[in-house]
C-alpha cells in the first residue's frame, strides 16, 4: 500500500493529476494533462455526436438528436442537418433540415452544450428494422466547411444507427411502469465525460416506451461551477440549477437523483445513488477536481441516512463492477463487496448496461442479502451518458475510442408493478419492493388470476395461504416464452432450490399458470428468472425481486 501510494503520488505530482482524471472511460477528445501533451483524438473542433433510440414504441415519432459540446471553446457555424432513413425492404429516405436554430433546445448549460432534436413522423417510417445516418454540415471559426457523418470522434466506426420501429408496447406497460434508475444528464460535465439535457433524454425516453428516468449525475460534478466543470463550487450554484430544472413538467417522469462517491469498508471509493433529492450530497474523492474538500468523506452507511432524512431511495450503483487498476492507482476506486450491502439498503441496481460478468457478480451479492434477511429490491439502470443508440468510451487512452452496440439507454428496464402517473408512487413502489428487472419480457409472482395482483414486495405474504401463479408476458419483439425457473430459500439452509422449472417448447407469449410445490411453509423467500427467444435466437431475460414469507421471521 505505502508502494502504491508513492507510484500514485509521483505520477500525480508529474502530470499535475490532482485536477485530471485517467482517461479510463467516455468520449472526449479535447482532454490533454498539459498543452503539448500527444493526442491522436485531439481535434481544434467541438465533440459533435448524433443518437436516436434503439426503439421506438407505437405511434411514437423518431427523435434524432444532435449534441455539440465544448463550442465555447472551438465555435462553429450550424448549416444543414440530413437524416438517411433505410430499411430492408425500404426505399431510402432523405429528410433535411435548415435553419437549424428551430430545432435547438434551451437548455442552462447551452453556453458550452448545444442539443437539438430532430424528429422524423412516425407515418413516414416502415414498421421493423430500420437504420439511421446522420450528417451536419458546418463552419469553423475560419470559415472553412466541413462535414460529420454520425460523429466526429476520431477512430470510431461512424457506423449507421439501428432502431426497432415497434407495432407493439413493451410487454406487460398496461399493468407496470418501465424506467432507467440510472442516468446522467449535462449536469454530468468534466475532463472526459458529458451527457445530453434533461429534455432529451426525457423525449428519448418516452418514445423508448419509458414512463420514467432517475437522473443521476455526479456528486463532484453537481459541485462544480456551472460556468467551469474544472473549478469546485461551495455555493453549489450547478446543483440548484439542476433542481430548478428538473421539476419542470417533461414526457416523462423525472426522479432526482443524485451518484454519490463514499467510501466503501476498505475506505476506498464507491459510488450510490440516490432518487428523489432535495439537498446535495458531497462526495469528491475521485472526481479529480483541485480545490475539492476531499477529507470529509462520507461512509456508505451514512449516505444512506442522509438519503433517507430527505425522503428518498438509496440504492449501490452497479455493485458488480469491478475496479480497474487504473482507477485504484488514481481515483481511489475500490468495489462493493458483501460487507458493504447493508440491510439498510432500499435497492440493488445489480443490471448495469448488459447481462454480462457484472450483471452476475451483483446478482449473487443481491442473493446472499436475501438469504439474511435483506428486503431489497432489484433495479436496472445502464449508466447512459447519453448513449442512446450505442456505448461510445475511450479504448486506447489518446489513440482509439471502444463502441459498444450491447449497452444503451433504456436497454435495461426497472419495471415497477403498477400503473405509476407521478414521482411519489414510483418512490413508494421501490419502497415496497414491488419490482422487477428486465431487458424486455414482463415477469412477475401473483396471488390471482387477475392483472395487477403481484406478491414481489417488501411486506411479504403467507406462503400456507396464498396461491401462487407465474405471469409471463412476451411479444414478437422479445420472443417467445422459453425458459421459467423460480427460486426458494428453506430455512436453515443456505443454498437455493430449484421450485419450479419448465422449458416451453411451443410458440408462447403470455403465461399465467398457479404454480404448486411441497412444503411451501418451510421457504423464507421465492424469486422468479425468465429467459424469451426470438426467431433469431436472440435472449433476453427477466428477474424478479424477491416474495418474503411472512410466517418466518
Amino acid at each position: 500500500m505505502i508502494f502504491i501510494t508513492a507510484i500514485r503520488k509521483y505520477i500525480s505530482d508529474m502530470f499535475n493529476l490532482e485536477n485530471v482524471p485517467l482517461m479510463i472511460l467516455y468520449a472526449e477528445i479535447h482532454f490533454k494533462f498539459f498543452p503539448l501533451f500527444p493526442s491522436f483524438l485531439f481535434r481544434k473542433q467541438p465533440e459533435i455526436l448524433f443518437d436516436c433510440p434503439r426503439r421506438i414504441g407505437p405511434g411514437m415519432d423518431l427523435p434524432v438528436s444532435l449534441i455539440i459540446h465544448d463550442i465555447s471553446r472551438f465555435p462553429v457555424e450550424l448549416t444543414e442537418v440530413s437524416i438517411t432513413v433505410s430499411g430492408p425492404s425500404f426505399p431510402v429516405k432523405v429528410f433535411t433540415f435548415n435553419n437549424l436554430n428551430d430545432y435547438e433546445l434551451k437548455h442552462p448549460l447551452q453556453h458550452n452544450l448545444r442539443a437539438f432534436l430532430f424528429s422524423i413522423l412516425r407515418e413516414k417510417l416502415p414498421d421493423g428494422d430500420i437504420h439511421i445516418n446522420a450528417k451536419l454540415v458546418f463552419k469553423d471559426y475560419k470559415k472553412r466547411s466541413y462535414f460529420v457523418l454520425n460523429d466526429n470522434i476520431p477512430t470510431s466506426s461512424k457506423l449507421s444507427f439501428h432502431c426497432r420501429v415497434s407495432s407493439e408496447t413493451l410487454p406487460g406497460s398496461e399493468i407496470c411502469s418501465y424506467g432507467d434508475f440510472h442516468v446522467h444528464s449535462s449536469y454530468t460535465e468534466s475532463h472526459v465525460e458529458f451527457g445530453p439535457p434533461m429534455e432529451l433524454i426525457c423525449q428519448t425516453a418516452t418514445a423508448c416506451g419509458l414512463d420514467f428516468v432517475n437522473i443521476t449525475d455526479h456528486s463532484y460534478d453537481l459541485a462544480c461551477l456551472p460556468e467551469n466543470y474544472l473549478m469546485s463550487d461551495p455555493s453549489l450554484k450547478r446543483w440548484h440549477i439542476f433542481q430548478n430544472e428538473s421539476v419542470k413538467k417533461y414526457p416523462a417522469i423525472l426522479l432526482r437523483g443524485e451518484e454519490v462517491s463514499c467510501l466503501n469498508s476498505r475506505n476506498q471509493v464507491v459510488h450510490l445513488c440516490g432518487a428523489d433529492l432535495t439537498r446535495f450530497i458531497p462526495g469528491s474523492l475521485d472526481g479529480a477536481r483541485g480545490g475539492c474538500k476531499k477529507t470529509q468523506q462520507l461512509t456508505i452507511r451514512e449516505t444512506i441516512s442522509e438519503i433517507h432524512n430527505q425522503s428518498g431511495i438509496a440504492f449501490a450503483a452497479h455493485p458488480g463492477s469491478r475496479k480497474t487498476l487504473m482507477q485504484s492507482l488514481f481515483l481511489r476506486r475500490g468495489h462493493w463487496e458483501e460487507s458493504d450491502c447493508s440491510e439498510n439498503l432500499d435497492g440493488f441496481q445489480a443490471y448495469n448496461g448488459s447481462f454480462s460478468y457484472a450483471w452476475q457478480r451483483g446478482l449473487s451479492l443481491w442473493i446472499d442479502m436475501l438469504k439474511k434477511g435483506h428486503r431489497v429490491a432489484l433495479l436496472a439502470g445502464n449508466d447512459a451518458h447519453g448513449d442512446f443508440n450505442r456505448y461510445r468510451s475511450i479504448k486506447t487512452p489518446f489513440f482509439s475510442i471502444f463502441e459498444s452496440a450491447e449497452r444503451f439507454f433504456a436497454n435495461g428496464k426497472t419495471g415497477i408493478y403498477t400503473r405509476c402517473t407521478n414521482k411519489d408512487e414510483l418512490i413508494n413502489a421501490v419502497k415496497a419492493g414491488k419490482t422487477f428487472v428486465s431487458d424486455g419480457p414482463y415477469l412477475s409472482i401473483d396471488n390471482d388470476t387477475i392483472a395487477d395482483s403481484t406478491i414481489i414486495k417488501r411486506s411479504g405474504v403467507s406462503f400456507s395461504s396464498t396461491r401462487f401463479y407465474a405471469h409471463c408476458v412476451s411479444n414478437l419483439e422479445f420472443g417467445r416464452i422459453h425458459h421459467l425457473t423460480i427460486y426458494g430459500l428453506k430455512v436453515a439452509e443456505e443454498k437455493e432450490q430449484i421450485i419450479y422449472n419448465n422449458k416451453f417448447h411451443e410458440l408462447l407469449y403470455n403465461y399465467k399458470e398457479v404454480i404448486e410445490w411441497e412444503l411451501p411453509a418451510e421457504y423464507r423467500y421465492i424469486r422468479a428468472e425468465l429467459h424469451t427467444i426470438t426467431e433469431r435466437g436472440i435472449v433476453h431475460k427477466a428477474f424478479t425481486s424477491g416474495c418474503f414469507n411472512n410466517q418466518i421471521t
